[in-house]
C-alpha cells in the first residue's frame, strides 16, 4: 500500500500557497502525483442574497471572474511545480465543491483541504465545509487548521484510537504515513479502572506492520476532544490521525461531539476519516 494520488482543493482565498507548497512537500516525501482541482463558482448562493446579486448576469460575471483568477493562481504556483520534480496536473471545475472532491477522491489516496474558508473576497460567495466531505469522500481528509503553515507534516504523529469502524479505517489508510513517521503516539480515552486497555490491539496491529509505538492514555475524565488537542500539543504533534463522526452527524451538531471539537479547535493538522 502506497499514496501514490494527492488531490489538493484550490481556490484564490489567502491560504492558497500554503496549502499548494504542503501538497508539493507530501507529494515529494511519498512520490505521489498531485491532482490540484481549482474551484471558481462558490458552492451556494446564501438565503440572503437577492436582487442582482441572485441573477444569472451576476454569477456569469463572478464565475468570469474566479477563471481569471485561477489563470493567475496557476501561473502562481506552475513554476514552483515544475521545480519540484513531481507529476502534477491541474483543472478548474464549476460546481458543488464538496461533491467535485468527492467524486474525485475515488481515484486519490488523500484529500488536502483547509479547515474552512468561510467567504472570501472578490467573487466567491462560500466555499467547502469539511465536515461535509467527511461523509462524502472515499479517502482520508486532510484538514489543514487556517493558520497552519509548516509543510513539516507526518514525522510527529498522534492516533487517537477508539475501536470503532471509523477510526479502523483511518488508522489503516495511514499506514503509509505511518511508516515514515519518525515518531508515532497512540492516545487511548480509557474508562475508569480500565487504564491502557484500549488501545493493546491497535498498538498490536502496528507492531506487525513493523512500527515502533508509543501508547498514552487518559482517564477520560475530561471532555475527549479537548484531551486529544491537550495531547496533540503536549507531544508536539505535527499531525493527528483520527476516525470521523462514529455517532451520527445530527447528534453531533444537536449534542456536541469528537470531530465537531477538533475541527473548529484543532491547531495541527488532522487526516480523518469516515
Amino acid at each position: 500500500m502506497a499514496i501514490t494520488t494527492l488531490l489538493l482543493h484550490m481556490a484564490h482565498d489567502r491560504a492558497r500557497l500554503v496549502r499548494f507548497r504542503i501538497g508539493l512537500a507530501l507529494a515529494q516525501r511519498y512520490g505521489a502525483h498531485l491532482a490540484m482541482t481549482y474551484m471558481t463558482s462558490p458552492a451556494h448562493l446564501p438565503a440572503e442574497v437577492t436582487g442582482r446579486a441572485a441573477s444569472a448576469a451576476y454569477i456569469a460575471e463572478q464565475t468570469a471572474i474566479a477563471h481569471e483568477k485561477a489563470d493567475h493562481v496557476l501561473t502562481e504556483i506552475s513554476e514552483e511545480a515544475d521545480a519540484a520534480g513531481i507529476s502534477w496536473d491541474w483543472e478548474v471545475l464549476e460546481d458543488d465543491h464538496n461533491q467535485l472532491l468527492a467524486e474525485r477522491s475515488h481515484y486519490a489516496d488523500m484529500v488536502i483541504v483547509c479547515q474552512g474558508h468561510g467567504g472570501v473576497p472578490e467573487g466567491h460567495v462560500g466555499l467547502h465545509h469539511p465536515d461535509d466531505l467527511l461523509f462524502m469522500a472515499s479517502c482520508p481528509v486532510l484538514v489543514l487548521p487556517q493558520h497552519w503553515t509548516s509543510d513539516e507534516i507526518g514525522h510527529r504523529v498522534l492516533v487517537a484510537w477508539k475501536d470503532t469502524r471509523e477510526a479502523a479505517r483511518a488508522l489503516r489508510d495511514s499506514l503509509p504515513i505511518l511508516e515514515k513517521a519518525d515518531d508515532i503516539f497512540v492516545l487511548t480515552c480509557d474508562p475508569p479502572h480500565h487504564r491502557f486497555d484500549a488501545g493493546v490491539a491497535a498498538v498490536a496491529f502496528l507492531g506487525r506492520h513493523g512500527l515502533r509505538v508509543e501508547q498514552v492514555s487518559d482517564s477520560a475524565n475530561g471532555d475527549v476532544g479537548d484531551v486529544i488537542l491537550s495531547y496533540a500539543k503536549d507531544l508536539r504533534a505535527d499531525l493527528l490521525i483520527m476516525g470521523a463522526y462514529g455517532h451520527s452527524r445530527f447528534r453531533e451538531i444537536i449534542l456536541g461531539g469528537v470531530t465537531q471539537h477538533v475541527l473548529r479547535n484543532m491547531a495541527r493538522p488532522a487526516l480523518m476519516a469516515h
